[in-house]
């Protein structure tokens, strides 16, 4: 052999880990990205179907624009609420500008001595 062969020969054989390991990897990677896209596509499935026999069966309703409620419903409710205990529910339905305000108790902050310098 000439020297050209051997040194083209020894440069292969360095560069053959490379090649090798890429290979590796892309086979499992050739392995796992069926079963993912297959998980993937069962589970759309799955959502569909669970969604489509809520609808029909009326356990799902899809939601809808917000509804303003009269006064006298809100009282109802909040009445409804007050008799179940719920400690959620405020017991004044007036909004906070129109209720009486307490005057705010000061709190006796000692003061410090300053010296007076001369």
């Amino acid at each position: 052999m000439s020297q050209a062969k051997v040194d083209k020969y020894k440069q292969q054989k360095q560069n053959r880990k490379n090649p090798q390991k890429k290979n590796k990897v892309l086979a499992k990677l050739k392995k796992i990205v069926p079963y993912a896209l297959t998980a993937i596509v069962v589970l759309l499935i799955l959502g569909y179907l669970g969604i489509s026999v809520a609808k029909q069966t009326g356990c799902y309703t899809p939601p809808t624009e917000p509804r303003s409620y009269s006064s006298e419903e809100i009282q109802s409710m909040r009445q409804v609420l007050i008799q179940a205990t719920d400690p959620n529910v405020q017991y004044t339905t007036a909004k906070p500008e129109k209720q009486q305000q307490t005057p705010a108790v000061s709190k006796k902050v000692p003061t410090t001595k300053k010296s007076a310098k001369k």
